[in-house]
């Protein structure tokens, strides 16, 4: 996590490291706030661990649909059921 609150993975982040004026910066490719590089690197910045549990969670069981995919199906199966529609493919 920067010092901004945006989050995003080590790769990319070391990716970002840059000099400028003698000092390791980060700067954030959302809101291009600078985060000082920690002495020990981009491993060493704090790390969002809400965020790092939801994407290893998403990677064990990825997500069939998603939940406004599931809501749109959910209100056009009750406008079925309310009418009638024509068929596929006409």
């Amino acid at each position: 996590r920067l010092y901004c609150g945006h989050t995003f993975c080590q790769a990319c982040l070391k990716r970002l490291d840059a000099v400028a004026n003698e000092q390791r910066w980060i700067p954030c490719p959302q809101c291009r706030q600078n985060t000082p590089t920690p002495r020990g690197g981009v491993a060493m910045l704090d790390l969002d661990l809400a965020t790092f549990l939801a994407v290893k969670a998403d990677k064990k069981h990825p997500r069939v649909a998603s939940r406004s995919q599931l809501d749109s199906a959910t209100k056009s199966s009750s406008k079925e059921k309310a009418g009638t529609q024509q068929p596929l493919g006409l």
